[in-house]
């Protein structure tokens, strides 16, 4: 449930701050352990089924606020013809859905 949830969380917040004060690895740089650590929060949520088109915009937003990512970098992707047609799929996909027909098939 809820509490279980937030523990993972929590947990994960816990074990990236550590590993980032102590710095096992002098290839990681803190906005490395940053990057980590959304990528283990962004993985929860999606596991845990929320709207993957708000995680990954919100994960995307945070690391361009954070100076992780130059805006070009954030957004470029979404010029990308195979990024609008799998969205477009997904749009099509969820039409379907709500019809019912893939209860009948």
């Amino acid at each position: 449930g809820w509490v279980q949830g937030n523990t993972v969380l929590m947990v994960s917040t816990l074990l990236i701050t550590c590993l980032a004060r102590w710095n096992p690895s002098p290839k990681l740089t803190p906005i490395s352990y940053l990057v980590i650590w959304v990528t283990s929060i962004v993985l929860t949520f999606l596991v845990r089924q929320y709207p993957p088109d708000m995680v990954l915009m919100a994960a995307t937003l945070f690391l361009t606020v954070c100076g992780v990512l130059s805006q070009q970098d954030a957004w470029a992707a979404f010029s990308n013809d195979v990024v609008l047609s799998v969205a477009g799929l997904g749009v099509v996909a969820h039409a379907v859905e709500q019809t019912g027909v893939i209860d009948i098939v």
